[in-house]
């Protein structure tokens, strides 16, 4: 799933979404490698899913200190 980083730190589906100045988008690709490479993502953090604005709703289960 391609997403948008909003300058306010929110993350949104890039298909759900209309881009805005100052956006980052991250692709497919690269949100593919990230979650594969950077391991530690994917303990620390667990996707809630979606709301109805397309926005990533997330739950930490594990801090990191």
């Amino acid at each position: 799933m391609a997403l948008r980083v909003r300058k306010s730190g929110r993350i949104l589906c890039a298909a759900k979404s209309l881009p805005e100045d100052g956006d980052i988008y991250i692709d497919d690709g690269i949100h593919c490698w990230l979650t594969r490479c950077l391991d530690i993502s994917i303990n620390v953090i667990e996707s809630l899913g979606e709301d109805e604005n397309g926005e990533e709703e997330w739950k930490v289960i594990k801090e990191v200190v």
